[in-house]
Formats: structure tokens, sequence, C-alpha cells
């Protein structure tokens, strides 16, 4: 969903091509009536220069580190709290506030967290390389099929991999735009 004139939401064509071809899917039976929320990532596609301005951030917003940085490691998520002339204040798994290292801008990116539903028989794309489970390789891009769901709630793949329920980095994979295709 994307934020109009005085913050309505609205879908934008992609996810409402995507939502149709669900809605067909499931009335066919292709995809299961089961169906489970995980979290997903979008990138805010903000700049370095905007990712190191304190005045842009709000509450909820995503942060993960892409290299090691002092206090941070590599691959490491936190939420921002809030944010004020002293700096943004993000919060750890464990609940612990910190300040974000704004002077290290190139090495985090900022998502914001939403939920997806998925169903066994869906098309996923991946959107951040990363590893499954048992190390498989995800490369950006990548198209690959869900064929359940494991007890512990993480994404049994079509290929036998496992997808981790808190990965993050995918969407449907129904719907391309030219930009996403890039990747």
């Amino acid at each position: 969903m994307k934020r109009g004139p005085a913050g309505i939401e609205r879908q934008d064509e992609g996810e409402r091509v995507t939502t149709q071809i669900r809605a067909k899917l499931k009335a066919s039976k292709t995809l299961a009536a089961q169906e489970r929320e995980f979290l997903q990532l979008k990138s805010l596609q903000w700049t370095e220069a905007q990712r190191a301005d304190a005045r842009i951030y709000c509450a909820g917003v995503v942060v993960q580190f892409h290299q090691n940085v002092p206090g941070f490691r590599r691959g490491e998520r936190v939420t921002v709290r809030q944010s004020d002339e002293h700096g943004v204040q993000v919060g750890r798994g464990n609940g612990e506030p910190v300040l974000l290292p704004l002077d290290e801008a190139a090495r985090f990116q900022v998502y914001e967290s939403r939920q997806i539903a998925l169903s066994p028989g869906e098309m996923i794309r991946i959107t951040q390389n990363g590893f499954t489970k048992d190390k498989r390789r995800l490369n950006n891009g990548d198209l690959r099929q869900v064929k359940a769901f494991t007890k512990d709630g993480d994404i049994k793949l079509g290929n036998g991999g496992v997808i981790p329920k808190d990965y993050g980095h995918l969407t449907h994979g129904y719907c391309l735009t030219s930009y996403g295709a890039q990747s």
C-alpha cells in the first residue's frame, strides 16, 4: 500500500493485480485455503543522505545492517523507537535502547515492516540475498514456490529449502515491475 493525499492508503497497480491473481488461484484451489502471515520488509529506498538525517525517521521503521558497525553486527535488525534532536533511538530484540550511528548510513538500509499472507502453492520472489536454514543461497530476484510450513512456522520451499519465518525479504511472485525485474 502507498499513501496518497491526506495519508489515505492505496494499492499500487502491482499489488492490485497480485490480489486478483491470488483470488483466482484460491478459487481454482491451486493455492491452499490455509494462509499464514509472515514478516515482509519493504525497502524505503532512502539515499545515504536520507539515512543520515534523523529528522525523517519515525517509530516502527526497521533498520538492517549489511556491514559491521561498532556496536552492531552485519545482518542485525533494530526498530526505531523515536527520533529527536539527540538522534535516532532504536531498540534491539532484547529491548535495549541505543542510538543509531547515522554517520555509518552507508552500512545499513531502512525498511517498512509489513505482513504478507502466504499459502502453500504460492509463488514468492526473494528481494534480498540471503540463506535458507540449511545454508542454501537465496538470490535477490529468485522465484520460489511455497510447498508448506514447518511446525515452527518457517516456509518450506518446493526445492526443499526452508526460509526462516522472520527472513522478511520476500514478496509475492506474480507481478513484477520493470524496476523489480532489474534485480
